[in-house]
């Protein structure tokens, strides 16, 4: 349940909705940091259901796939 609301705050900070972001911009919607941030919401509304496996799925791929395009330097992050 911590989980699905950090996914939820981090999804809607991309909008400035409860904090800004660290620079103080705020995504467009149409760019990758946008969607991603829709995807946080709306996954992290459906994994404090009952839909929470797939939902699990979903957000590992996500994360896989920001870790790899932003965080990693090498293939293990120092």
């Amino acid at each position: 349940m911590v989980g699905a609301f950090l996914f939820i705050q981090s999804g809607t900070m991309n909008s400035s909705v409860p904090m800004a972001m660290p620079d103080g911009t705020t995504a467009k919607l149409l760019t990758e940091i946008g969607i991603a941030g829709v995807l946080e919401v709306v996954e992290g509304a459906c994994s404090c259901s009952s839909v929470h496996p797939a939902v699990a799925f979903l957000l590992s791929g996500e994360m896989a796939v920001a870790y790899f395009q932003f965080h990693a330097r090498s293939f293990w992050a120092s």
